[in-house]
């Protein structure tokens, strides 16, 4: 059983340092999560948890408070299948979706290498906008013990914001490190 938790600087910058904003604006970002696994080693894994969140009304900005939750499981059936499942909600506008849904299946084939899908569909915050579906695919293969590149292709199908689109194409190209 483990429990964690976070307050970030709603405002705060990914490419600027400084707590500016964190003393001075107050306009904060809170998570919690309380979750389970297996055991320390299989935490990515075998994790079931429940994470909470609210944000703060960003007066700069204009963007509105919100809060949100997400139950999700993930299990190794064996050492090679894991599903998983996924459900967020959203109340207040502060995300683009209400309601999202993902579940899939990823495969390990040797090693940690491995094969990803995935499915998707989201209920938008705005009410005028459709729901939108997607699929996502990825393969995962180390170059070296630390090193990970992962390609992958996601096709969104009636995009919420992209009323004139029927299909997105996205591919993607990822390096993990990890140390």
């Amino acid at each position: 059983l483990y429990v964690q938790g976070g307050i970030h600087d709603a405002n705060g910058s990914p490419t600027e340092a400084g707590f500016d904003t964190f003393f001075d604006v107050r306009e904060y970002f809170v998570a919690g999560e309380i979750g389970w696994v297996s055991s320390f080693d299989k935490r990515r894994q075998d994790n079931y948890h429940v994470t909470v969140w609210h944000t703060d009304e960003r007066t700069a900005t204009g963007a509105p408070s919100g809060w949100g939750l997400t139950l999700a499981a993930q299990r190794y059936l064996d050492d090679r299948i894991m599903p998983f499942l996924r459900y967020s909600y959203s109340d207040g506008g502060a995300t683009p979706m209400d309601h999202l849904v993902t579940g899939g299946l990823a495969y390990r084939v040797r090693g940690h290498d491995g094969f990803g899908i995935g499915l998707s569909w989201g209920s938008p915050s705005e009410a005028d906008l459709r729901s939108q579906f997607g699929i996502e695919s990825m393969y995962r293969f180390y170059l070296t013990q630390a090193i990970s590149v992962i390609p992958g292709l996601q096709l969104l199908v009636h995009p919420s914001r992209n009323p004139d689109e029927d299909l997105i194409a996205v591919f993607t190209l990822r390096a993990l490190l990890s140390v």
